[in-house]
């Protein structure tokens, strides 16, 4: 009765409920009733959850969003793009083999780039069933839009190898008469972030090709094992500019740009990682803001942008959430990362073996068959499969073997301009 009444109080404040509250407030009037009992006996478990929602007749609202097209429309660019990373894995002239045909395991990684509000409403939350209007109140500040992008950056191996990016709205570095009074703020502002995290500024929260190609030189190259590398990554514009491949290039960095419409069902990130990441980002910010209210007795969400002590404490509060979340995330669900690389193809035998793993949401399995791509290459192009092993495995600057090189170069980029 007591939760029910704590949630009754918060959808009369038009606040969103969310089931991370709901547990929280659980925990607590735990502690408050069963002071003698320790607080980690205390399990949210679904059926009683689930027994509650009935009980009080509450259910969760959703907003609705309608699909362009069936996944189905999309698999001839995904078996392109499968197909692209598996002739990409194919051992090169005088090159080892190593695990994923010519790539260690954590040489095989994908990046993205995810809008971080200060405030999350998402269009959901627990309210009364058969209510006509679901209305959440909403900070007057536009706390709920873009304030800052992330940056995250997954390895085949499941392992947290480099810290999120976080991108806040802004200027690091202030000029002229506006130096003297905000530089010593922003110094101490950002001497309080957390550094399992790297932040950096610009005028719009977005990420950009310069941007990209400093992350990728300073942060990304430093963590990779030596040798050829494949990140994946999707279609936006600067992702694909001459500046930014050729610094992938220049750094034996394949770029495997994933086709417009397709990163729902085949980036890893979106595939697995960004909601539930996001669902637990969510949970510590919620409760960060909560506790500094109490502590502070001031109410962050509910501050103005001229409040400029006020934004500080929040973003470094962002900074604190997205590094826990993260590193979190990174140990539980480790085991989901790896299975997903597997199952989009990225780290699959190169010889065509395990393809009956492949799995894309909304397609069936039986249209998903990459093979060999050796095997492939010979069937389209007349040769024998003995002459076609000799393009891959002979040595040497012979114009044959140059010709297959110069042609993955120029395929790439057609995969891009596709």
């Amino acid at each position: 009765m007591l939760l029910y009444q704590a949630y009754r109080c918060r959808r009369e404040e038009k606040k969103a409920v969310p089931q991370g509250w709901l547990r929280r407030q659980s925990i607590i009037l735990f502690k408050t009733a069963y002071l003698d009992k320790d607080p980690d006996d205390f399990i949210f478990l679904r059926g009683w959850f689930t027994g509650f929602l009935s009980r009080h007749s509450i259910s969760l609202r959703f907003t609705t969003n309608k699909s362009q097209k069936v996944p189905e429309e999309y698999l001839a660019g995904i078996l392109q793009w499968m197909q692209f990373n598996r002739r990409n894995s194919q051992i090169r002239s005088q090159e080892e083999e190593r695990v994923v045909g010519r790539y260690l395991l954590d040489s095989i990684c994908n990046m993205d780039e995810t809008p971080l509000p200060f405030e999350y409403l998402d269009g959901q939350t627990y309210a009364d069933k058969g209510s006509h209007t679901v209305q959440v109140k909403a900070t007057g500040s536009g706390w709920d839009k873009r304030q800052a992008t992330l940056v995250l950056c997954i390895f085949r191996s499941g392992k947290n190898r480099l810290r999120p990016l976080i991108i806040f709205k802004g200027k690091e570095n202030y000029s002229g008469t506006r130096r003297k009074y905000y530089q010593p703020k922003r110094i101490d502002e950002m001497s309080q972030y957390d550094t399992r995290v790297i932040v950096h500024w610009n005028e719009t929260a977005y990420a950009n090709a310069d941007l990209l190609i400093e992350w990728i030189t300073d942060y990304l190259v430093p963590v990779l094992p030596s040798g050829p590398r494949l990140l994946a990554l999707d279609v936006a514009k600067f992702h694909c500019t001459d500046s930014v491949l050729q610094t992938l290039r220049e750094h034996d960095i394949t770029p495997s740009i994933i086709p417009a419409g397709c990163t729902g069902l085949v980036q890893p990130l979106d595939v697995s990682v960004n909601k539930p990441f996001k669902d637990l980002l969510r949970d510590l910010i919620d409760q960060a803001l909560e506790n500094y209210q109490t502590n502070h007795s001031v109410n962050l969400r509910e501050i103005r942008r001229a409040d400029h002590n006020g934004v500080a404490q929040r973003r470094i509060l962002i900074t604190k959430c997205v590094s826990e979340a993260w590193e979190t995330f990174s140990l539980k669900y480790q085991e989901l990362i790896v299975s997903t690389f597997r199952k989009l193809g990225l780290t699959l035998p190169i010889d065509g073996s395990c393809d009956e793993e492949l799995a894309v949401k909304g397609i069936s399995s039986n249209l998903l068959k990459i093979g060999s791509w050796e095997r492939l290459y010979c069937e389209g192009s007349g040769l024998e499969s003995q002459e076609c092993s000799h393009l891959f495995v002979e040595s040497g600057a012979s114009g044959e073997a140059l010709l297959i090189e110069n042609e993955e170069d120029e395929m790439a980029i057609e995969f891009i301009d596709n």
